[in-house]
C-alpha cells in the first residue's frame, strides 16, 4: 500500500513536472514572442526613421533645388532687366547720335549754302567793281572781264584766298551753260549773224575760246608746278 502510495505520488510529482516544462515552455514562447515583438517594433521604428529621415532628406534636396531655381530665376530676371536696361540705353545713344549727325549734316549744309550765296556777293562785287573802273577810265573794255582781272590780280598776289571764292565760282562754273540760253535764243533778233558775216564771226568765237583753253591750261600747270615744287621744298625741309 505504500508503494501504490509512493507510486501515485511520483506519478502526480511527473505530472506536476510536465506541467511546470509546460508552463515553462509556454513563458519562454511568450518570451521569445515578446522579444520577437521588441524587435520587430524596434526594427519598424528604425525603419520609420529611416523612412522620415530620407523623406525628409528628399524635402530638403527639393526645397534646395526650388531655392537654387527660384536663384537661377531671379538671377536670369536681373540678367535681362540689365540687358533690356542696356540696350534701350545704346538705342537712345544711337539714335541721340543719328539725330545729331542728321543735325550736323543739315547744318553743314546750310553752312555751305551761305557760304555759296556770300561767294558769289563777292564776284558780283568785282564785277561791279570792274564796270565802275571801266567807267571811270573811259575805257572800251567789257567791265566784267575787268572785273575779273581785278580779281585774278588779287589771287595771285594772295591778296584773297583761293578758298574765298572756291565754292561760289564752282557753283557759277557748274551753271555756266545756263548763261548762254538768253544769247543764244537772242540771235533770232539779228538774222545777218546766220549769213557769211556771221560764219566769220563764228570762227572767230571758236579760235578765241581754243585759244583761252590753252592759255588757261598753261597758266593752270605753272601754277600746279609752282605749288608741288613748294611742297617738295617743303618735304625736303622736314626730312
Amino acid at each position: 500500500m505504500c508503494l501504490f502510495e509512493s507510486h501515485r505520488q511520483l506519478g502526480n510529482i511527473g505530472v506536476q513536472y510536465f506541467v511546470l516544462l509546460k508552463e515553462l515552455s509556454n513563458v519562454k514562447g511568450e518570451l521569445t514572442m515578446r522579444n520577437k515583438l521588441a524587435k520587430y517594433k524596434l526594427v519598424k521604428n528604425q525603419s520609420k526613421k529611416l523612412v522620415l529621415k530620407k523623406y525628409k532628406v528628399q524635402e530638403m534636396a527639393i526645397q534646395e533645388l526650388q531655392t537654387q531655381e527660384l536663384d537661377v530665376q531671379e538671377q536670369n530676371r536681373k540678367e535681362s532687366h540689365v540687358k533690356d536696361s542696356n540696350q534701350r540705353k545704346v538705342d537712345s545713344k544711337s539714335f541721340k547720335q543719328k539725330i545729331f549727325a542728321q543735325f550736323n549734316s543739315v547744318k553743314t549744309q546750310l553752312v555751305k549754302y551761305v557760304r555759296i550765296i556770300l561767294q558769289i556777293a563777292v564776284l558780283y562785287f568785282f564785277s561791279f567793281l570792274g564796270t565802275y573802273v571801266v567807267d571811270l577810265l573811259g575805257i572800251n573794255f567789257p567791265g566784267s572781264i575787268a572785273g575779273l582781272l581785278i580779281l585774278l590780280t588779287l589771287l595771285l598776289c594772295k591778296v584773297i584766298p583761293v578758298t574765298f571764292i572756291e565754292n561760289g565760282a564752282g557753283f557759277m562754273l557748274a551753271i555756266l551753260p545756263l548763261f548762254f540760253v538768253p544769247a543764244t535764243v537772242g540771235i533770232i533778233n539779228y538774222p545777218e549773224l546766220i549769213s557769211l558775216h556771221g560764219l566769220l564771226l563764228l570762227l572767230s568765237v571758236i579760235v578765241s575760246t581754243i585759244f583761252t583753253i590753252f592759255v588757261s591750261g598753261k597758266i593752270c600747270q605753272y601754277i600746279e608746278s609752282k605749288e608741288m615744287a613748294k611742297h617738295e621744298e617743303v618735304a625736303e625741309v622736314i626730312k
